[in-house]
């Protein structure tokens, strides 16, 4: 809603930049990452971000589903192939 106040990225980088603290832990960092990204740069980038991560969980959802089951699969095709060959060795 305030376009006349739009700046370019560099604008961007250097806001993001002086607002990021240095000593700080992960969880705390990301507090004030999201605060000062609201209060900086407004609500509908936040907004806009929704999306992105919605769409981004469902792909590394599915992605790690595909790679469990596949190793699954893997691991059932190993034990049965050791059952086999204890079977056939006459081994309990």
């Amino acid at each position: 809603g305030r376009w006349e106040e739009l700046r370019g990225y560099d604008a961007f980088a250097s806001r993001l930049q002086e607002s990021l603290p240095a000593d700080t832990g992960w969880l705390e960092s990301t507090w004030v990452f999201v605060t000062n990204l609201l209060e900086k740069f407004g609500v509908p980038m936040f907004v806009g971000s929704i999306p992105w991560t919605i769409l981004g969980a469902w792909l590394g959802y599915r992605y790690s589903l595909r790679l469990t089951r596949a190793y699954q699969v893997r691991r059932a095709k190993r034990r049965a192939a050791r059952e086999a060959r204890q079977a056939g060795s006459g081994e309990t």
